[in-house]
């Protein structure tokens, strides 16, 4: 099965013209191919410890074929009361490879199953984490296109297996976190914090 086609802003197209116009894509004229715009939920760490995701999505992403390179565009929604749109970047090089072959493994694999899935983007960017998730109808799977900041293989992960490991890791990070310094803490010298052994 291909992935089901999401409901997106009517100005979402028009907002990636405009960006793409802005950071001048593609320079040398040239064409540019664009995926369905895949929606994206960006998680902090406590919310990534609960798994609780936002209701609606942070921000979409779309993969780029710019005269045979791999590009990913993407844009925010705003966090206001018409969630205005704002185009925030151009990703090129190997991340964004890594991303289109996650995607690619997800669409080969959505197309071996008779299960219909949406397509969305998790990323929580305290972990380094960035995930394809396919969310069916029967089951849900994930394709990390990256974990803790590294590449590993794209096989699918149940997405029971995925949601413990992140909450284990983003519990792990957040205690971390709590154990570190704090810079506004005894800094009359401003040399740092005035820690007792």
């Amino acid at each position: 099965m291909t992935f089901l086609v999401p409901s997106s802003p009517t100005e979402l197209n028009e907002t990636l013209v405009a960006g793409l116009k802005n950071f001048r894509v593609p320079r040398d004229g040239g064409t540019v191919e664009a995926t369905n715009p895949i929606p994206v939920y960006s998680v902090d760490l406590k919310c990534a410890e609960s798994w609780d995701i936002p209701g609606s999505p942070t921000g979409w992403r779309f993969i780029l074929d710019v005269n045979g390179e791999t590009m990913l565009a993407d844009i925010d929604v705003e966090d206001d009361e018409n969630a205005s749109l704002h185009f925030n970047s151009i990703a090129k090089g190997r991340f964004a490879e890594r991303f289109k072959e996650a995607w690619l493994a997800a669409n080969e694999f959505s197309s071996n199953d008779e299960d219909k899935f949406a397509l969305r983007v998790i990323e929580v960017p305290a972990l380094y984490d960035v995930g394809l998730w396919l969310h069916g109808q029967v089951s849900d799977w994930m394709f990390h296109a990256l974990r803790r900041g590294h590449a590993p293989d794209l096989s699918a992960v149940k997405m029971a297996d995925y949601v413990n490991d992140m909450s284990n890791a983003a519990i792990s990070k957040s205690a971390e976190d709590d154990a570190s310094p704090s810079p506004s803490g005894n800094d009359q010298d401003g040399q740092g914090p005035d820690l007792k052994k």
